[in-house]
């Protein structure tokens, strides 16, 4: 067993992306990071960690860590401690590496390689956070709990009144203010107003967000992310409070997922918060299918090193 660490994404991608394909949308999180890192290279002050481990059945287990985002780590089901542990020494080889890169840069800084998160499936999630505080002393703190639904072919609702369509800059600040309405409500955190706003410009600039419209007005946000070569992500479901129980979120999810479908993927998929039983049941109703369930496991500020 080993464990093998690329600092080029091409390279991974032509020796991990057949494992991850034939997961795929359980590893959509590791291939989506790899196509933009493969786009987007990384460098001294936008590291990135990519690596795989495999045994005598061949990779038995993927992670992935592009600048400022978590941690990703997949693995088959039947992955062997060891596999994880292996795993977390390449995981603190690299970052101690990155500190001594770069010694004057502070341990919160974005040179150092700091971990924030991890995002992987329940039963790994857990076996990583026991894993990392075996290695290191540091306990992680478990934080949102997430189901993953893929839809294959559409439910349509019944007739919702309004109509879908893009999002056109003119809707930017509209689109800025629903995501931070989103983000609070959904991560108890604050985007600030400029991240908002740089955020829905550049997914109104590629064509990424769409509206739900009723009566010449906008009742709700839908977005796609993360595309791969069989499918592709659908996130930031927001209708305002004053909008909601009209059946607009159903209508407008059902509308993209088709929008997308007939545009050759051949399945949609999406991340639910466990603790909203409303969304988990809206997204039933129209074809989504429980895959898997995901944890995010935190780590402590200044903590995510040897104690």
């Amino acid at each position: 067993m080993r464990c093998k660490r690329f600092g080029d994404a091409s390279a991974f991608l032509h020796e991990c992306e057949p494992f991850l394909t034939v997961h795929d949308p359980e590893t959509n999180l590791i291939l989506s990071n790899a196509y933009r890192l493969d786009d987007n290279p990384p460098s001294p002050d936008r590291p990135a960690y990519m690596a795989f481990v495999e045994d005598e059945k061949g990779i038995s287990l993927a992670a992935i860590m592009g600048h400022r985002l978590p941690l990703s780590v997949y693995a088959r089901a039947e992955v062997e401690g060891d596999a994880l542990t292996l795993l977390v020494k390449d995981l603190l080889e690299w970052q101690t590496a990155l500190s001594i890169g770069q010694p004057h840069s502070d341990s919160h800084d974005a040179h150092s390689g700091r971990f924030t998160k991890v995002v992987a499936p329940q039963q790994v999630a857990g076996a990583f956070a026991d894993t990392w505080k075996a290695q290191t002393g540091v306990t992680l703190m478990q934080g949102m709990h997430m189901r993953l639904y893929q839809l294959r072919s559409v439910d349509h609702p019944g007739r919702t009144p309004g109509h879908l369509r893009l999002a056109s800059e003119s809707d930017t600040l509209l689109i800025a203010r629903w995501y931070l309405e989103f983000d609070k409500e959904a991560t108890n955190e604050q985007l600030s107003v400029a991240d908002a706003e740089r955020i829905a410009e550049t997914k109104i600039g590629n064509r990424e967000t769409f509206i739900w419209e009723d009566g010449g007005e906008a009742v709700t946000m839908v977005a796609k992310t993360r595309p791969t070569k069989q499918g592709i992500v659908l996130n930031a479901v927001y209708t305002p409070p004053v909008h909601r129980r009209r059946g607009y979120a159903t209508g407008c999810v059902a509308a993209v997922s088709q929008r997308l479908l007939d545009e050759g993927y051949a399945f949609c998929s999406l991340f639910t918060d466990l603790t909203n039983p409303t969304s988990n049941s809206i997204y039933m109703k129209i074809g989504y299918k429980p895959m898997r369930d995901y944890y995010e496991y935190e780590f402590p500020l200044g903590g995510s090193g040897r104690s």
